[in-house]
């Protein structure tokens, strides 16, 4: 059995965003898991990811995100993705980039949840990050999900989820 170790250091590592060596997020991933390392998630909430209903929770972390999502599959309980809007990341992104090479994809901008920024894809790593160009380049969102093939990460992963605008009420 699975004590949940293996999820938990990863996500230790994408909290510190070390992605040198990065391999991805076990699919073992549970709520406790991000629990352990995050703050929050003490609720589930139901959204949409990539045009399905999922479940997620919202986790938090001092001079790491604003917040992060966790996405569960909603019949299964299965994790999914996570991820990290704006990140607070300190290091150098040019160099971050240089070492993990060539995406196996880049997504347009105007596509996904950053209209500034291209979606970088390392699926068979379980990365993707939205680079908005610059020097140096920002990252404006991190995923971070288990090794898959790009079209899944397209397709089921959120990949051209836009942020939805709601007007506050007076």
């Amino acid at each position: 059995m699975d004590d949940g170790s293996e999820c938990r250091d990863a996500l230790e590592q994408a909290a510190q965003f070390v992605f040198t060596g990065w391999r991805g997020l076990s699919e073992t991933c549970r709520p406790e898991d991000f629990a352990a390392v995050f703050d929050g998630g003490e609720d589930d909430a139901t959204g949409r990811l990539s045009g399905r209903s999922h479940r997620f929770r919202v986790y938090r972390k001092a001079g790491v995100s604003n917040r992060i999502q966790a996405w569960f599959h909603m019949e299964t309980g299965d994790f999914m993705v996570a991820v990290f809007t704006y990140p607070e990341f300190d290091g150098d992104t040019a160099a971050t980039l240089a070492a993990l090479g060539e995406p196996e994809v880049k997504l347009e901008p105007l596509i996904g949840a950053h209209p500034d920024a291209e979606q970088w894809v390392y699926a068979a790593r379980g990365l993707t990050l939205y680079v908005r160009p610059g020097d140096p380049p920002a990252f404006r969102r991190i995923a971070v999900y288990p090794p898959t093939q790009p079209e899944i990460y397209e397709n089921r992963l959120g990949a051209h989820d836009h942020r939805r605008y709601h007007p506050r009420r007076r």
